[in-house]
């Protein structure tokens, strides 16, 4: 019975949000940054998530012990911090900008937002910059109006100040249904990462890619552990917990 399991590759996207020195829950201290993306260049296979997209498609292989990485929201720190940490290892990564690049009060942190003239020094360095929606709108309470504006402007915004179409999509807060997926495609996005955990396998739907989250209470030991099959029995032991 285990024998499947364990032949699973383990294939995982990251999902990271500020890298800095901040008491901010979802923030990663750079020493620890440093030690993570470290220890990804010398033991994974570090690849842009395009390649994920096309794993899952099935129109690549991907060899085990592949990572993507992905920052969400659009921080300075991204550009200040993280990014020189991410070009001295070689390593490609993903971030999903709220295009209005307005503070976002309701996410609890005061950290300041990456500006368009950096966001377009990056991309023009070979950063992915994909969409996290125009303001971080809770898009699945949206009339269908306001979804379309802000699922649809965040894409126009993102193609008309960097240049090139935005490939990728992230839902704010992780929460989306059909309707939301529907907008997302139709705006243009090839694919969509959600906030669930686990591995990415072939054939999942492009449109809900799985992550791992990274936080700040994650010491390297653990942080090694959730690039592992693990996540996925953490992730099965939640959900039957909740069921019951």
């Amino acid at each position: 019975m285990l024998k499947p399991v364990l032949r699973t590759k383990e294939i995982v996207v990251l999902l990271y949000h500020a890298v800095g020195k901040n008491r901010w829950y979802a923030s990663v201290n750079p020493l620890m940054f440093k030690m993570q993306m470290r220890y990804l260049r010398k033991h994974y296979h570090v690849v842009p998530l395009a390649d994920v997209v096309r794993y899952q498609k099935g129109e690549i292989d991907l060899p085990d012990k592949s990572v993507a990485i992905t920052f969400d929201d659009g921080y300075e720190d991204n550009y200040k911090i993280a990014w020189p940490i991410l070009k001295k290892n070689k390593l490609p990564f993903t971030i999903f900008v709220t295009a209005e690049l307005k503070p976002l009060p309701n996410l609890n942190n005061d950290l300041l937002r990456i500006s368009w003239p950096e966001l377009k020094q990056m991309a023009e360095a070979g950063v992915d910059i994909g969409g996290h929606g125009l303001s971080h709108k809770d898009l699945p309470s949206l009339s269908e109006a306001e979804l379309q504006r802000e699922v649809g402007e965040c894409y126009r915004w993102l193609r008309d100040k960097l240049g090139r179409a935005p490939q990728h999509f992230s839902y704010p807060g992780g929460k989306y249904n059909q309707s939301v997926m529907a907008a997302v495609q139709q705006a243009g996005f090839t694919a969509a990462c959600t906030t669930h955990e686990g591995l990415v396998k072939k054939k999942d739907n492009v449109y809900e890619i799985k992550r791992v989250w990274v936080h700040r209470n994650l010491g390297l030991m653990s942080f090694l552990i959730r690039l592992t099959m693990v996540i996925d029995w953490v992730t099965l032991f939640k959900l039957k917990r909740r069921k019951n």
